[in-house]
């Protein structure tokens, strides 16, 4: 059984490494990366990883007014000349961790069509993201999620008065599917357009997570910012914005400067002592606690 990964990127050369490897090691079998305009040295990081045979990288500028043309060309031509049995959708800050280690065994894959996998934030200390190094089921109760919704989330964090973090909301799921039933894929890879007239069995997998680590350095989110201000601004000269899918993008693109997007960072980041007091709440919980085998 193969398992084809479709990977986006953007300035993502700290987590590039451990995306690529993370997915060998869960038994992914092709590996295929969209880069949209890195500019931090992720390329050249890509560069090194294809010259290994399952890896295949494109290099898309989401700045272009063709670009989601293209990618989405792209995408077909994959697919449609791909062996591979299932395909997972994914980027490169997004780790899968199946409950036994390999992805090819997850025993509610066996039953479904379309997978729509849990994705969870991972909580950030000034020391870093709360990442093991070695991301495998023996060190699972290391991996820390947030994993309980926040109400109003949106609203909450335009409350000036208001300490709600981004971070501690729950983001959308993310696909895995049949290769014979994607026929399309939903903006983000969050879903997937089956076939017409096929009824396509779906599940929601509890014994399948993603870890989302999105923040891990000040320096990371301050790249990130600065490329992804220049593609709204080329976005809204075509008269093509995403306010309502992007709107947490939106919200940091408009900080003021420096100073601002280095405290919106530092809001992110949590004690020890606060971690310990949110996991009493089970706001956070491991991924060892949240992949429950039935």
């Amino acid at each position: 059984m193969k398992i084809t990964a479709l990977v986006g990127v953007k300035d993502e050369v700290e987590l590039i490494d451990a995306c690529v490897r993370h997915l060998r090691s869960i038994g992914v079998g092709q590996i295929i990366v969209f880069d949209v305009g890195s500019t931090d040295g992720t390329i050249e990081r890509l560069q090194e990883h294809a010259g290994l045979p399952d890896l295949k990288y494109f290099v898309i500028d989401d700045r272009q007014a063709d670009a989601m043309q293209r990618a989405n060309q792209i995408y077909r031509e994959v697919l449609g000349g791909s062996d591979a049995d299932w395909v997972i959708f994914l980027d490169a800050d997004e780790f899968w961790i199946p409950a036994t280690g390999d992805l090819r065994v997850c025993a509610e894959r066996a039953q479904a069509d379309v997978l729509s996998v849990r994705r969870f934030n991972v909580p950030v200390t000034a020391s870093g993201a709360l990442l093991p190094d070695a991301l495998q089921p023996s060190r699972y109760g290391e991996l820390q999620l947030f994993v309980k919704k926040v109400p109003n989330l949106r609203a909450r964090l335009k409350d000036e008065e208001d300490s709600m973090a981004w971070i501690r909301g729950v983001p959308r799921p993310k696909a895995m599917a049949r290769r014979r039933m994607i026929a399309g894929v939903a903006q983000g890879g969050h879903d997937v357009i089956t076939p017409p007239n096929v009824d396509a069995s779906r599940c929601c997998p509890l014994d399948l997570l993603i870890a989302h680590v999105p923040f891990t350095t000040s320096m990371r989110f301050a790249r990130k910012l600065g490329n992804i201000g220049e593609y709204f601004r080329q976005r809204d000269a075509e008269g093509k914005g995403e306010e309502a899918r992007a709107w947490h993008w939106r919200r940091w693109n408009e900080l003021s400067d420096e100073a601002a997007m280095q405290a919106e960072f530092d809001q992110q980041l949590f004690s020890d002592r606060r971690i310990g007091k949110l996991r009493e709440r089970g706001v956070i919980r491991s991924a060892a606690e949240m992949l429950l085998v039935r």
